[in-house]
């Protein structure tokens, strides 16, 4: 058998075992991935909560305690103007024509803040309210908004 040929000037002969890369870093993948999984979860809540408030805000017993807000006594009690704040609590349930309320809104004025509350019942297709108070902050004072204000 005759010799092999001598190699080119620039072939290398491989080296066996071939040489043990190192894995290469996947801290960077592994961190991304977690970031966006918390971006995702934050979305979803975030998204959740507009849902939710958004619901709240556009019902009519919520509405019936914003219009509250322009009652005399409330301006009188809270100074002018008077605002809502965005987180309303209580709950509201529906099912076609009958529902019920229970809403605590919370209400700012330029010179006191409070809380409107709304208790009311939805039976064919129609809120009856047992309860619009507004409690002034820091007083314990209450006034019954469905009682007629007095001149």
């Amino acid at each position: 058998m005759p010799p092999a040929p001598p190699p080119s000037a620039g072939y290398r002969a491989p080296q066996y075992p071939y040489p043990i890369q190192p894995p290469k870093s996947s801290k960077g993948l592994i961190i991304g991935i977690v970031v966006a999984i918390f971006a995702v979860c934050v979305l979803f809540i975030a998204g959740v909560f507009a849902v939710v408030f958004g619901a709240m805000h556009s019902s009519d017993a919520y509405q019936t305690g914003i219009r509250a807000m322009h009652d005399p006594r409330v301006q009188q009690q809270l100074g002018t103007p008077v605002r809502a704040g965005w987180f309303v609590s209580g709950s509201i349930h529906t099912s076609g024509g009958s529902g019920s309320a229970d809403l605590s809104i919370p209400v700012k004025g330029a010179a006191q803040s409070g809380t409107i509350y709304v208790v009311g019942k939805k039976s064919a297709g129609e809120w009856t309210y047992e309860k619009l108070v507004l409690e002034v902050d820091g007083e314990g004072q209450r006034i019954d908004l469905l009682e007629p204000a007095t001149k």
